[in-house]
Order: structure tokens, then sequence, then C-alpha cells
């Protein structure tokens, strides 16, 4: 399947291609026929294919979407759909069936997943770009039990109407919005419906997962074995009995990791040390303070090394973002600046599967304080920052204001040059400004609109960083 295109495989499967751009699951379900000709929505894909080490049977097959982003890197944009939670099922189940026995197990423990390019302008000819086996016990396991016990233990309490994405702060397993805007179904309880949602792996999760398998089309299982998943079966029956609170910690160990290094490394060093100890010549960039810092994260234990890209986005799943500040700690920009998403995308989005949610729920901050020259500038102490609950719901008020305003034709450009959004002054975390690459877009009413981003306000990322 490698680098043939959507419909390519769609021909060569069917001898014609049948794309109707009104079906958002072409993608999927091109793959998937590449592989069966029948739908197994009850059991794996490929439910007669044997793991090769544990005692299981079954193999799912998903396809995730990447897209192109500034430079060319391959971007994950959301979050990867397991399987639907059957409310009603374990609402009246009345006890926490172990996440070994559950249907996450039996469709998804063992994963064949295919990559490939999300070309929103032209879908058939999109590419699949690489593959990888995932086994779900293999990686930041003890937090997706951790999630799973804490979505159970809602929806056997009658409160599956209370979950929301921004519950699961781990980046790992969570309860996904599923379905068309207004859609209910049985909650459990007789009478109270709620939001269907499936099982979904979050997207730093995804992110992450491309990391490890980059796109080079060779397949290296994650091995792992009977010892390491009883290991994992005993801990979650101790969780349970223990009487777990619900409680778990959002920092994988992958980003302690990445954060230790980095403040082992760089911290208190200047750019150009940092860079003269990495063999990086220091040649102007306006940007050198960041390939500098992750250079630094690639080297990190189980980090890419010289494969790492420089201006990778995401490292270890998490957003980097490494800025200047001054001697007060306050960014000298305007803030930080978030990743561009298209005006016509941002309006269909809604809060808990938003670009912006999967960008902010891990970030890793790294100020750099300003010195005469940009050799001279200092790293200082990384903040890796997941936004508590208040600051979620602070962020993602916002963050709807923004998106409806666009929705009303309020980025329309003005003769001036700017827009009617709220300004920065009107915001505690986010404001809207120029992209530095420039240019322009349309919104969905057709209005020519500056190429615009999000932006965390200075004021808010000074507080992030002395307060931790």
């Amino acid at each position: 399947m490698i680098d043939k295109s959507l419909q390519s495989i769609d021909i060569e499967i069917s001898g014609e291609s049948d794309f109707n751009p009104n079906n958002r699951g072409y993608a999927g379900l091109i793959i998937e026929n590449w592989f069966i000709d029948r739908s197994t929505a009850a059991e794996p894909d490929l439910p007669d294919v044997p793991h090769p080490s544990l005692d299981h049977i079954g193999l799912e097959i998903k396809s995730i979407p990447l897209r192109e982003g500034i430079r060319k890197p391959w971007l994950v944009g959301e979050p990867m759909s397991l399987t639907m939670i059957n409310y009603p099922e374990i609402y009246s189940e009345k006890r926490l069936v172990p996440i070994n026995e559950s249907v996450i197990f039996s469709k998804d423990r063992w994963t064949l997943v295919v990559y490939y390019h999300l070309d929103p302008d032209n879908k058939p000819k999109g590419k699949v770009l690489g593959i990888g086996i995932w086994d779900l016990e293999h990686l930041n396991f003890e937090q997706i039990m951790s999630e799973y016990i804490r979505a159970n233990r809602m929806i056997i309490d009658g409160k599956a109407n209370q979950l929301t994405e921004t519950l699961f702060s781990s980046g790992t397993l969570s309860a996904r919005g599923k379905g068309s805007s207004g859609q209910k179904t049985n909650s459990g309880p007789p009478g109270i419906k709620t939001k269907p949602r499936t099982w979904a792996l979050k997207t730093k999760y995804v992110r992450k997962r491309l990391e490890m398998d980059g796109l080079d089309s060779i397949i290296e299982h994650d091995g792992v074995n009977p010892v390491k998943s009883d290991i994992f079966s005993q801990k979650f029956i101790d969780m349970i009995a223990s009487k777990w609170t619900g409680d778990v910690n959002p920092m994988s160990e992958g980003s302690r990791v990445m954060v230790e290094h980095f403040e082992k490394f760089a911290v208190g060093k200047t750019v150009g040390e940092v860079a003269k100890e990495l063999n990086y010549p220091m040649k102007w960039s306006k940007d050198l303070h960041g390939r500098v810092a992750r250079m630094v994260l690639h080297s990190r234990p189980g980090g890419l090394g010289d494969k790492g890209k420089l201006r990778a986005p995401y490292i270890e799943g998490s957003l980097i973002k490494v800025f200047y500040v001054n001697n007060e700690f306050k960014p000298t920009e305007s803030g930080v600046r978030m990743p561009h998403v298209p005006l016509i995308k941002l309006v269909k989005e809604e809060v808990d599967s938003s670009s912006m949610l999967g960008n902010i729920e891990h970030v890793m901050l790294l100020p750099v304080r300003k010195g005469d020259t940009m050799g001279e500038s200092e790293f200082l102490t990384p903040v890796y920052w997941i936004p508590n609950k208040t600051e979620l719901s602070e962020i993602t008020r916002e963050w709807k204001i923004f998106r409806d305003g666009i929705r009303q034709g309020l980025a329309a450009r003005l003769p001036n040059g700017r827009h009617r959004l709220p300004s920065k002054r009107k915001m505690k975390w986010l404001h809207m400004r120029s992209s530095p690459a420039g240019g322009t877009e349309l919104d969905p009413l057709g209005n020519d609109c500056t190429k615009m981003c999000f932006w965390l306000n200075d004021s808010a990322v000074q507080k992030l960083i002395l307060e931790r």
C-alpha cells in the first residue's frame, strides 16, 4: 500500500473509484477494504490473526490521517476512535469490568495502523505513508487503566451525562464525543439521555506513537509478553481493591524523562554553549534557540537522536514552544503562538475535539532569557503545563467566543487590516493575530481574512512560569 494513492487502491480493489465527497469515512473504508470485504463491527477486523506472544486472537485495522505542516513535517490532527461506549451495559453491570475483559481488549488490544496523507482539497489523491503495529499495553498503559476506571465509575454511578473530553488529563484514553451535534442516547439510568461517546486514544498519544513508528515502513512490533500483561492485570485488581479515587498522574514517564533531560543538559546555559556541546553550527537564524532546544530534546533517552526534526512542533506527543522572555519572565512578543488552523476548519470544531484542546492539554514551555545576542541568550527552567480544570474551562470559554465570532464574520479583514474579533485586552488567555507566514484565507462566509493564529497571552504565560 505504501506510496499508493487512496484512489488507486480503490480502483485496484473494485475496478473503479466510488469516491463520494460527502463520505467522511472514505479513507478508512478504502484501507479496510484492502484487507477485508465485510464489516466486522463486533470483533477485530482480522479476527483470525493470532498475536505472536500473547494469548489473544484478532487484529484491528485503524487508519490515521496525517496533514502537512509548515516545511512539511507530518502532523496528527485528531484522536483515534476505538469502539463505542455502551452506557446501558456498563451501568447495568454495576461492577467495574476489568479492562482485559472489556470490548477495548477484545477489539483494540492489538492494532495495525495505516498512516495516510489527508489532502482536504483532493481526498482521493492522498497517499498511504506508513504503517505500525501497536500493543495497547506497551505505552502508558497504567494511565490508560486509570482513565478507563474513571470513565466506568462515572457511568456506573449514573453520571455518563457528565463525561467530557477535558476530564481525561493524561493524554491517553478518553471518552470522545461521537455522532452529530445534538444526538442523544440512553446513558444507563431510565429516562436520562446523553451524548454518544467512543473510547478513543487522544491526539497526544497518537503523536507519540507516530514518533515511535516513523514513516519508514519498517514494522517494529512492541513485543508485549505474557508476564508484563499479567503484571498489568494484577495492578488493575489492586487499583480497584484499594478504592482508587480516580486520581492519575497526568504526566507520563516519557514526558518526565524529557523534562529532566532538558533541565540537566541545557538549563542555565546559553544557546551558544549548548550548541557547542551538540556540535551544532552557530549560523544565524531567527529560530536558532528553538532548533538547539529540540536537538536537546531529541537526544534524551529513548529520543530520536539525529533523526529528530529541528522544527518538530511536537515531541513525545507534547506541543513544544520555545520563546524569548525578559528579566521579568514575560514573553518578549505578544505571547506564545499556537499552530495555525484554517478558519473554515476551526468553525466546524466542537470544544471536546477541538484542535485547541488537542494542543494545549500537554505543552512544554521552554523560556529563553533574551541576551544581547542569540548565542548569549540563556535557557531557563522548562514548564511542563497540563492545564487544570479551571484553566481548561476559561480557555475553552474564550475559544468558543472566537469560534462563534468567526462564524458570524467578525474575522473579515477591515480596510485598516484589522478584524472585529475580541482584542487581547479583553481576554485572559487567548487572542488572534496574523500568522508569521503572512497571507490571507477565507472564512466560511467567503470573507477575505488575514491568515491568523491563536496566541496564548504574554501575561498568562508569564503567570504560568512564575507559579511553577
